[in-house]
């Protein structure tokens, strides 16, 4: 009598782990990537419909990052685009300075305005951004203090309807094809 003993359950038990380790590192490589291509496209869909640079909602000098992509990780799987930074100064959307004020254009294609009893898009070193004093009656000390004026910050641009649904649908159309690729770079190692 011959006994013949197999061990197809290890082996499949091994098999599954295998699996279970390309999936996992499959999912995190294609929401990390998903979501820089995300950030990517949200940068984009803020310099179309609002009038301002690309430069100006990256990165701002006194606080550091304004826009970026907190990264999944293994204990947690989300990872998230991150818009912050209180207002944009009004000089970045296109300030012009008129005699009754600045005229300022927020949204591309919208109308602009003017901001009465305001200065500043000229002056250099105020850093051309729009100003107004606090008092406009011009009393013994009517010129100082004076205050910078700023409009919509890169977290409510990202958080508006039109952007954030945008962002949203380009995420679920990008992220089955980076996770098949991600996977079929997984399993080939």
């Amino acid at each position: 009598m011959i006994n013949i003993k197999t061990n197809v359950s290890s082996y499949i038990k091994t098999e599954i782990k295998l699996w279970e380790k390309t999936v996992k590192k499959a999912t995190l490589s294609a929401t990390n990537k998903t979501a820089a291509q995300g950030l990517t496209f949200a940068r984009k869909q803020m310099t179309t419909i609002y009038n301002i640079k690309k430069k100006d909602i990256v990165k701002d000098s006194r606080t550091g990052r304004l826009t970026y992509v907190k990264r999944a990780s293994r204990e947690n799987g989300a990872a998230s685009i991150i818009a912050k930074g209180r207002g944009i100064s009004l000089g970045k959307f296109g300030a012009r300075q008129k005699k009754a004020g600045v005229s300022v254009q927020v949204k591309r294609g919208g109308r602009r305005s003017i901001i009465k009893h305001t200065f500043g898009p000229k002056i250099p070193r105020l850093g051309k951004g729009v100003f107004t004093r606090e008092s406009i009656d011009f009393g013994i000390s009517g010129r100082l203090p004076i205050y910078r004026l700023y409009g919509p910050g890169p977290a409510e641009m990202l958080n508006s309807r039109r952007i954030n649904k945008a962002v949203i649908s380009f995420a679920q159309k990008k992220y089955p094809k980076l996770y098949e690729d991600a996977f079929n770079h997984f399993k080939k190692k």
